[in-house]
């Protein structure tokens, strides 16, 4: 039997970032990439790493690492709590780029005889 990536956090009670840590030190078995999307980790492998007492293994290649998270990143982004954090970080960046709207002065207040008000645009 192959196992997800939660389904190895749940067994190893750890949360996500705690795997993805152990697995960057070599602290779990590194996973099997099936094809481009899928990685998986043989029920196995796991047990019998688990039996010999969880001894250290061989990290995950900088490169293999990446692609792990790149995969875990996506699962994640099609989950009810992935889509709500994708919505709210759209709604953040659609109000910041509102508040940064330039402010347009009404008429040329550097041809006025009067001095600007405090904080009113002027043109130089």
């Amino acid at each position: 039997m192959l196992l997800t990536f939660d389904e190895l956090a749940s067994i190893l009670k750890a949360d996500a970032p705690t795997v993805l840590r152990f697995l960057k030190a070599g602290d779990i078995p590194a996973p099997v990439f099936l094809g481009d999307q899928i990685v998986r980790w043989p029920s196995a492998v796991i047990e019998n790493w688990a039996a010999a007492g969880c001894p250290l293994c061989t990290p995950l290649s900088p490169d293999a690492f990446a692609r792990l998270r790149k995969l875990r990143l996506a699962e994640w982004a099609n989950t009810p709590e992935g889509l709500a954090a994708i919505a709210t970080k759209d709604r953040q960046q659609r109000r910041r780029a509102n508040s940064r709207k330039p402010i347009r002065a009404v008429g040329n207040v550097a041809d006025s005889d009067q001095p600007a008000p405090h904080g009113a645009p002027t043109r130089l």
